[in-house]
């Protein structure tokens, strides 16, 4: 006697799975060029969005380069030998060194042990950051460490009231020069 045969149902896979198949299987190649290309894009819009470029930092890596590729460790190569030494242009003496630039920030004076430092900075060379707060996308105030190494400023007579700096700004540190009172209390802003 003959058994009847029994039909099961198919099986179903994971309707994620399934969906991701059946789009990148639908999904052209000039389009996924197209999305990787837009994705490096944006990566590099926002890299060069947050990274601080200065005018000196080039040289400084530039530098860097050749005493690096000019180290005596490297195994030496009958090419390498065969080309001279590069040898920098002569550099002109100059009769005092120059002067870096003043700039003036505006800010609260707040104390923290022995040091210093601006918050709620303003000011056209006031840096700026990325905070959770705004999710990363907006740029608000950084604070700025203040180095008063004369101690001619009497920052300690000044802390809790929004003050003027003018130094030497380097990354976030300040180097002061002078500093001004703007107002007594640090809720003022004007």
């Amino acid at each position: 006697m003959r058994m009847k045969k029994i039909e099961r149902p198919k099986k179903s896979r994971a309707k994620g799975g399934s969906r991701f198949a059946n789009a990148l299987s639908t999904m052209s190649t000039r389009t996924m060029v197209i999305g990787v290309l837009c994705f490096l894009g944006a990566a590099m819009v926002i890299g060069a969005a947050t990274s601080d470029v200065r005018p000196d930092a080039g040289a400084a890596r530039a530098q860097a380069h050749t005493t690096a590729s000019a180290s005596p460790a490297a195994p030496a190569t009958p090419a390498a030998v065969a080309e001279p030494p590069t040898v920098p242009p002569p550099v002109e003496p100059k009769a005092s060194a120059p002067q870096v630039a003043a700039v003036t920030i505006t800010g609260c004076l707040e104390r923290n042990d022995e040091t210093f430092r601006l918050k709620d900075t303003s000011g056209d060379y006031a840096p700026k950051t990325r905070s959770w707060k705004t999710g990363f996308l907006k740029k608000g105030s950084a604070p700025v460490d203040v180095v008063d190494a004369a101690k001619s400023a009497k920052l300690s007579s000044h802390v809790g009231q929004r003050v003027s700096v003018t130094g030497v700004l380097n990354g976030h540190e300040m180097q002061v020069r002078s500093l001004q009172r703007i107002s007594a209390s640090c809720s003022v802003k004007g």
